[in-house]
């Protein structure tokens, strides 16, 4: 099922064939604060399959809603030593962290951290969502088609994907 995730989401980084962090959702950051602070910008005009742009509040949203509470990875992995995100512009997040945090990049992924649609998702349990079945993401595919038990078939996604990877039509 990852494959098809993958497909359907991105993360804020992409990793390189060696593992190494390259943009995606997020076309740059920066670390400040001693490795306390990463602040990302976000690729402007990227828009869900839905038609409705991303934004940071999607990014704050993702994580603060979803992957720290649902995402055992994620939550293993940053609790305790995430002290908060902002969102202080729709192109801007920021992860503080109580000490200093190198493996933030790594765990950023579509697979470690995909990044939902708060507008989807909110409101919702996101164990039992409808759009579980039906998922809106930013990726390179939309799902076309899914029987339980038989087959998922994806559709190209017609905007632009903000990375080019090897999945992207």
């Amino acid at each position: 099922m990852c494959v098809v995730a993958g497909s359907l989401y991105n993360g804020l980084v992409a990793l390189d064939e060696k593992g190494d962090p390259q943009p995606d959702l997020a076309e740059r950051w920066a670390v400040s604060d001693g490795g306390r602070t990463y602040t990302f910008t976000l690729r402007s005009g990227v828009k869900w399959h839905d038609g409705k742009d991303f934004s940071s509040a999607d990014v704050k949203f993702s994580f603060e809603q979803v992957l720290l509470k649902f995402h055992a990875r994620t939550k293993a992995g940053l609790e305790g030593v995430l002290a908060g995100i902002d969102a202080p512009s729709p192109t801007t997040v920021v992860f503080r962290f109580k000490q200093p945090y190198g493996p933030l990049l790594q765990r950023l992924d579509n697979i470690e951290a995909p990044i939902v649609a708060k507008h989807v998702y909110e409101g919702t349990d996101p164990t039992t969502a409808p759009a579980n079945l039906k998922p809106v993401g930013t990726g390179p595919f939309k799902l076309a088609e899914y029987v339980k038990g038989d087959k998922v078939r994806l559709a190209r996604n017609g905007a632009p994907s903000p990375v080019a990877g090897p999945l992207a039509p």
